[in-house]
């Protein structure tokens, strides 16, 4: 019996639970066909073999059970570039699409940017491919996060701009030089939240890159106390922060000697972004 892909798109979308079943049956078709994602809406009427049929059923299966699509196709798009996505790194999200809008509003003469926790590369790379005159360092403690990043930053076209640190921000002696932005997207989600957290982020982003601790504050506790050293006089720190958050980490800065310039709302309206000086 033939196979067609508008037939096959109509049966896996009986089988997911997804918010838009429809499109992750259109990701996954055209992954397992080796096709642009576009191409499917022009040849949805054409054969799918039994091995491809078989290859989609698996990649099916591995949605239902709660993998992320970006993890099973293996990119994600942010902003309007695309990167790399694998269980090494936290996916990029579109939460922090709102840190890149605050830092592109504030920052047209930054030099030197400082990434820190910097997972798939996200923020800096999209950032640099807007700054063009700005060069940057990113950091991450873990070493397949590394990687990730250094591939998303080739695939961008900005490897040659930035300086990749495997290591933790806290053994910061390591940084001779201080940033006009620093940027971080840190673990903020409290221990006890994780087990509460949607399968396909608990089971398929780094447990590294959600756990802040008991109250989720942990993180920007250890940034508030370093970043004065490596801010220059008149830089800008952007930091994402979790749902009513604000208070709190403003609180942090502020014991440090930091001021809290402005603060950012997302697309619902909730707070993600704040933005503090010396």
């Amino acid at each position: 019996m033939k196979i067609l892909i508008n037939n096959k798109i109509n049966q896996i979308i009986n089988k997911l639970q997804d918010d838009n079943p429809r499109l992750t049956s259109r990701l996954l078709i055209s992954y397992a066909l080796g096709l642009d994602y576009n191409d499917i809406y022009l040849k949805d009427d054409i054969e799918i073999t039994n091995t491809q049929n078989k290859q989609i059923d698996e990649l099916v299966a591995r949605r239902i059970k709660g993998e992320p699509v970006s993890k099973i196709i293996g990119k994600k798009e942010f902003w309007d570039l695309s990167f790399i996505d694998t269980i090494h790194n936290l996916s990029p999200r579109p939460d922090t699409e709102t840190l890149i809008e605050a830092v592109l509003n504030k920052a047209d003469n930054a030099k030197n940017i400082l990434d820190i926790g910097t997972g798939s590369g996200c923020i800096i790379i999209t950032l640099l491919s807007k700054l063009n005159q700005a060069k940057g360092t990113t950091i991450d403690i873990s070493k397949e996060a590394i990687k990730v990043a250094k591939q998303n930053a080739k695939i961008n076209n900005v490897y040659d701009r930035i300086d990749f640190i495997n290591d933790s921000i806290f053994n910061h002696n390591f940084l001779s030089e201080k940033f006009d932005i620093i940027t971080s997207n840190p673990p903020y989600i409290p221990t006890k939240d994780i087990e509460e957290l949607d399968i396909d982020v608990k089971e398929y982003d780094p447990n590294i890159s959600l756990d802040g601790g008991e109250d989720g504050l942990d993180f920007y506790r250890g940034l508030s106390k370093i970043l004065n050293e490596v801010l220059s006089d008149n830089g800008l720190i952007f930091l994402e922060i979790g749902i009513n958050q604000e208070q709190d980490v403003k609180n942090i800065f502020t014991k440090e000697g930091f001021i809290l310039n402005s603060s950012y709302k997302d697309l619902l309206g909730i707070t993600r972004c704040l933005e503090f000086q010396k």
